[in-house]
């Protein structure tokens, strides 16, 4: 299992770390030609939701991706989540 977290220029906490990790790791359940994960962390010049992650699924021939801000590092990952799941649904019906 290959989760890569990224957050240039922030010291995240071991808690949200984790979080990322396990919450993450349910893809390699249901994806399973899934290569990695990488996620990234930044903060954004919006005021009320200036945290932002990224998380790219790598998959052959098609990457799912998705980028959400929040108030919080926790709420942005939750909204990737389901939009990964929601592209996963999708490119699986095809």
């Amino acid at each position: 299992m290959d989760i890569r977290i990224l957050a240039p220029s922030l010291n995240l906490k071991e808690t949200l770390k984790d979080r990322t990790t396990k919450k993450l790791s349910t893809f390699y359940d249901r994806i399973p030609d899934l290569v990695g994960v990488e996620v990234t962390y930044k903060r954004t010049q919006d005021v009320e939701n200036n945290k932002a992650a990224e998380v790219r699924l790598r998959v052959p021939g098609n990457d799912l991706f998705a980028k959400k801000q929040g108030p919080r590092f926790e709420t942005a990952l939750d909204e990737c989540i389901d939009a990964l799941r929601k592209q996963w649904e999708k490119q699986k019906g095809k």
